[in-house]
C-alpha cells in the first residue's frame, strides 16, 4: 500500500520536475500564471526593453537608458532583477542606501563591482500587473541609485557627512521613498 501512494505521488510531482524552464501557480479563481520563456519575454517586448541574452531561467535585456539588466526565474516562482556596475563604492555609500532605501538593496560583490538587486517573491500567482509594476519599480530605483551614485564623490554640508543624501522623486507606481 505503501509503494503504491508513493507511486501516485511521484507520478503527480513528474509534470512539474519535467518542466524546468516554466514556474506554474495557479490562482485561486483557477486562471493559470505560467510564466514562461515565450511570456517573459512579450512581456519585455511590449514595455520596450530591448532583449540581449536568454539563458535557462535568466533573461539579459536593456532598458531604455541603456543599462543591462538581469531577470532570474527560480523554480519556486521567485524573480530577481539585478544591475551591476563595474565601480567599487565605499562601504558607507552602499549601506547608507541600505539604511534608507527600500525595494531595493546594494551590495559590493565579490568581483569588486557594486550590485543594485530587487526580488518578487512568488509565493502566490503574480500576474502581468504585478510583474510589471515589479519591472517598473526596478527601473525607478535604479535611475534613483545612479543619482545617488552620481553625488556621492559630494560632501553632504548640511550633515557633515561624506555621503550622499539619497533624493527620489515620488511617481504614481512607487511610494515615496528615501
Amino acid at each position: 500500500m505503501t509503494l503504491l501512494v508513493s507511486a501516485v505521488l511521484l507520478s503527480l510531482a513528474l509534470p512539474a520536475i519535467a518542466a524546468p524552464n516554466r514556474v506554474t501557480a495557479t490562482a485561486q479563481n483557477g486562471r493559470d500564471r505560467t510564466w514562461t520563456d515565450a511570456r517573459l519575454l512579450r512581456l519585455l517586448d511590449t514595455l520596450g526593453y530591448q532583449r540581449q541574452v536568454n539563458e535557462s531561467n535568466i533573461f539579459y535585456f536593456k532598458n531604455k537608458q541603456g543599462d543591462r539588466i538581469r531577470l532570474t526565474r527560480y523554480e519556486n516562482g521567485d524573480f530577481l532583477l539585478y544591475f551591476s556596475q563595474p565601480e567599487t563604492l565605499p562601504f558607507r555609500v552602499v549601506n547608507r542606501w541600505n539604511g534608507q532605501s527600500t525595494l531595493t538593496r546594494a551590495y559590493l560583490g565579490h568581483t569588486g563591482d557594486t550590485v543594485l538587486e530587487s526580488d518578487l517573491a512568488g509565493g502566490a500567482p503574480i500576474s502581468e500587473a504585478q510583474m510589471r509594476l515589479f519591472l517598473t519599480n526596478f527601473e525607478n530605483r535604479l535611475q534613483a541609485w545612479k543619482d545617488y551614485i552620481q553625488r556621492s564623490n559630494q560632501t553632504d554640508t548640511t550633515n557633515n557627512t561624506d555621503t550622499p543624501v539619497i533624493d527620489t522623486p515620488s511617481s504614481p507606481t512607487t511610494p515615496v521613498q528615501p
